[in-house]
């Protein structure tokens, strides 16, 4: 059987049902887990906490992507948007963010290459990490030896 077979390619699909229709299987993937940790909360007895406000998450999603809590600036901009955008373009924002490369680029070189001290691990760990960085930003792909 061929491989597009039964299946619409980039081709004859524009980008937008692409996305469209991207967006319909995370969401079906998205309810069924949902689903799944209310029956094993269920199971347990457990009960959800209930949802946090919009700086709280904000706040965590600051920690997780760029390891810093959002400045003054950003709060207010963040309160400034519209209550069914703010998280959407407070993730938008934080990806985009340099400080979201720089932070990743240190944990994974971490995970890589490890923290030892030698002269030479650290000095190839830079040049990676900083590799890391510019492709996490979009800048770069290729990784010169």
């Amino acid at each position: 059987m061929p491989p597009n077979r039964g299946r619409r390619c980039r081709e004859t699909v524009g980008e937008a049902e692409l996305v469209h229709l991207a967006e319909r299987r995370v969401g079906h993937a998205l309810a069924q887990l949902d689903a799944q940790f209310r029956e094993a909360w269920a199971a347990a007895g457990l009960t959800p906490a209930p949802r946090a406000d919009d700086l709280t998450i904000a706040r965590r999603l600051s920690l997780a992507l760029v390891g810093t809590i959002p400045s003054l600036e950003e709060i207010r901009a963040l309160e400034a948007w519209p209550e069914d955008e703010r998280l959407p373009r407070w993730v938008d924002h934080l990806l985009a963010d340099r400080r979201y490369a720089e932070y990743w680029s240190e944990r994974l070189a971490r995970a890589y290459v490890g923290s030892e001290q030698g002269n030479i691990v650290l000095f190839r760990r830079r040049r990676f990490r900083l590799w890391l960085a510019d492709a996490l930003a979009g800048q770069t792909v290729a990784f010169v030896r």
